[in-house]
């Protein structure tokens, strides 16, 4: 794991805040870098996954001194200091004893959200990668098309509501410096994005829903219990005449002869249940289905794996 040293950081963005000092500033950048050398790896899905692929071909293909280094350039804070949102630029250079930035090219934004319950708290941070930008010759480059991004064109995209019901998507209406922007940005406030319990960018995937929570909070049951997992794959393709419930209900007739139409109701979600509550544990509901898929579209058990030094969390206890 690449060694984390206070001079890694860019202070040159740092502006004094009312309630928050240059010390916990930079407690702050601290805590990202790791998390993001964190997500670097675990290959966390998405923008760190595909990044680390391409740093390891890096080293196959050209330098094996090649190291790369995850540097927060800014961060922007609400008025409470419990949420924050920040810049974080990743590049490659020849070498630990290369020198930020002049020394590293290839200069890759990773965007990263958090939230806390106070400022005795270490931060729960998620990435978030509204805008992905790659490849930039400098960090002047990049840090000039996020600023254009962030304070006069984010205004203008769009998010996806799960409560709006004028539609599916709704306009943000804010960028990243106006006044209100934590407080009404969809992203960022929680229950505003299928889940009332959950912040938007807490979600792993694109498309969370009901049935998408059904079916992987299925997935994950299923490896707990012997029940083969492909059981729904094989239905498919017996009897293509006839519904998926119906050839489920074939199926699971010739496993099991006490398996009755009324268990399934025609319901694919219903016979998985059943076979849950059978094979691995008679208590398991809808709701507890649910909630695993839940789980998983927040990117756990991924976020739950990444690991923080008892040094570093201790900067945050309150005195």
């Amino acid at each position: 794991m690449l060694q984390v040293r206070a001079n890694d950081f860019d202070q040159s963005f740092y502006d004094k805040e009312p309630n928050i000092t240059r010390e916990e500033y930079l407690r702050d950048s601290l805590y990202i870098v790791h998390t993001s050398n964190e997500f670097f790896r675990i290959e966390l899905d998405g923008y760190y996954s595909s990044y680390k692929e391409e740093y390891e071909r890096y080293l196959i293909e050209n330098d094996s001194s090649l190291i790369y280094r995850f540097v927060p350039v800014k961060i922007f804070y609400d008025n409470d200091y419990k949420k924050l949102y920040s810049y974080v630029i990743a590049a490659v250079a020849l070498g630990d004893s290369s020198s930020w930035p002049e020394d590293f090219d290839h200069f890759t934004v990773f965007n990263l959200v958090g939230y806390r319950d106070s400022k005795c708290s270490p931060w729960n941070l998620y990435p978030y990668d509204k805008i992905l930008l790659s490849g930039a010759p400098n960090l002047d480059t990049l840090i000039h098309d996020l600023n254009y991004f962030y304070f006069e064109e984010l205004k203008n995209t769009n998010s996806k509501f799960s409560h709006n019901s004028e539609g599916r998507f709704k306009k943000n209406d804010y960028n990243l410096d106006d006044d209100g922007f934590w407080e009404n940005y969809p992203d960022i406030v929680k229950g505003t994005s299928f889940v009332d319990s959950l912040y938007g960018f807490q979600f792993g995937l694109d498309n969370p829903s009901e049935s998408n929570f059904k079916n992987f909070g299925f997935i994950e049951y299923s490896k707990k219990y012997k029940t083969d997992p492909s059981i729904t794959k094989m239905a498919d393709s017996l009897y293509p005449v006839f519904s998926k419930e119906w050839n489920l209900y074939i199926w699971h007739r010739i496993l099991d002869s006490s398996v009755t139409i009324d268990d399934i109701r025609f319901r694919r979600d219903s016979l998985t249940l059943l076979n849950l509550k059978r094979n691995y544990d008679s208590t398991i509901t809808m709701q507890d289905v649910i909630n695993k898929g839940i789980d998983y579209y927040t990117y756990k058990p991924e976020i739950d794996s990444v690991r923080y030094p008892d040094s570093l969390l201790k900067m945050y206890e309150c005195k």
